[in-house]
């Protein structure tokens, strides 16, 4: 699964819990004020290994209207953070040939 896979997986499971309610707001983020957050997982297909990386810096909201059939939204993740918990391959993964976290700190994906 790819970084749009699971932004588009977890776009459409968040409008799917809502889809028998009225218009709401899904955040992506921080939950209440306990402290705690909510971890999404990235995962390669390279050729030579596959591996699942995993951060809690993600923010973003969904807004959903089930009467009108419309909704939108925006995730936002801090490609920095991404932990793939091997050191050295998290920094290869920063790096200008892969991600170029220097150049392009965050992804973001929009619906």
């Amino acid at each position: 699964m790819n970084f749009k896979s699971l932004a588009t997986l977890t776009l459409s499971s968040i409008v799917a819990a809502g889809a028998f309610a009225q218009s709401q707001t899904f955040a992506i983020g921080p939950v209440g004020g306990s402290g705690a957050t909510q971890t999404f997982n990235v995962e390669s297909d390279a050729q030579f290994e596959n591996f699942t990386g995993h951060t809690n810096k993600v923010s973003g909201a969904i807004q959903f209207d089930p009467a009108k059939g419309t909704g939108s939204g925006t995730m936002t993740i801090d490609l920095s953070s991404i932990d793939t918990g091997i050191a050295l391959r998290n920094e290869h993964m920063r790096s200008s040939g892969w991600l170029d976290t220097e150049k392009f700190p965050k992804a973001v994906f929009v619906t």
